[in-house]
């Protein structure tokens, strides 16, 4: 009978030693699923923190067709309104379906140029004046619908940047005669 507690002790003992080890790994494994959930769930909060919108009057967006044909301007408010800054020079304008700007022609609301280093912090309303590169903006004229699609993104914050877009129907106000 000595003989059959001694080898149930050993037993008991390598049981324990296996369920130790098989905690460790389970343990080990669920601290990697925590850490992608908690970047999963960063990522998604930067996107929800992330918001851009048209800003000014939909039915008056400025034409400036005064320098002719191939010089067509368009000028449009930009607000960020999330709560997260936004990355003034990564900032995507589409006309109808084409691409334009880089964030590169932007002024403050109040006309006066942006600095390289400007925060468009929440609330915060940008210019930007959409020029024409190959006649895109031809025969568009008074009162003329166009869809205006801008994409923002945020600055990275750990380790993660949301995006917005924002598709729009406008239409074009040119004040010259």
């Amino acid at each position: 009978m000595a003989d059959g507690g001694v080898s149930t002790l050993i037993v008991l003992i390598a049981s324990l030693l296996i369920s130790g080890i098989a905690g460790i790994v389970l343990i080990d494994a669920w601290g990697g699923v925590a850490d992608a959930n908690q970047s999963a769930v960063n990522a998604r909060a930067a996107d929800i923190e992330t918001d851009v919108s048209f800003a000014g009057d939909p039915t008056m967006v400025p034409l400036d067709d005064s320098g002719g044909a191939g010089s067509y301007k368009i000028t449009v408010m930009v607000q960020n309104s999330g709560s997260r800054v936004l990355d003034h020079t990564n900032l995507a304008l589409f006309v109808n379906g084409n691409p334009f700007g880089d964030g590169s022609d932007q002024t403050l609301a109040d006309g006066s140029a942006l600095p390289g280093d400007h925060r468009w912090g929440p609330g915060d309303i940008i210019v930007f004046e959409i020029t024409e590169t190959a006649n895109e903006f031809n025969g568009f004229v008074d009162n003329t619908q166009i869809t205006l699609t801008i994409v923002a993104e945020s600055i990275v914050i750990a380790g993660h940047s949301g995006t917005d877009s924002e598709t729009y129907e406008v239409r074009l106000n040119d004040p010259t005669p």
